[in-house]
């Protein structure tokens, strides 16, 4: 989350990781949403990128389904 002198909220970006064969930041995708504050709609943008490969133990739906959970939980204590 990049924040000015007063402490505003500018905008940011989400790295997600372990979900493919490198980290994808998501910046573009998400800095308006993550400078509104709008939380779920930045966790469901995240959740609409992420395509987890199949090749874990645990299955690609709910990995994809975790990145919604979990960038709403980072988002929404970041942001708090």
């Amino acid at each position: 989350v990049d924040r000015d002198d007063s402490g505003a909220c500018t905008g940011g970006a989400v790295a997600l990781s372990s979900i493919g064969p490198r980290p994808l930041l998501l910046e573009e995708e998400l800095s308006d949403l993550i400078r509104q504050g709008d939380v779920s709609a930045a966790a469901e943008a995240a959740y609409k990128v992420a395509m987890p490969l199949s090749t874990h133990n645990t299955s690609s739906l709910w990995r994809k389904k975790m990145v919604r959970v979990e960038v709403r939980r980072a988002l929404a204590q970041i942001l708090g």
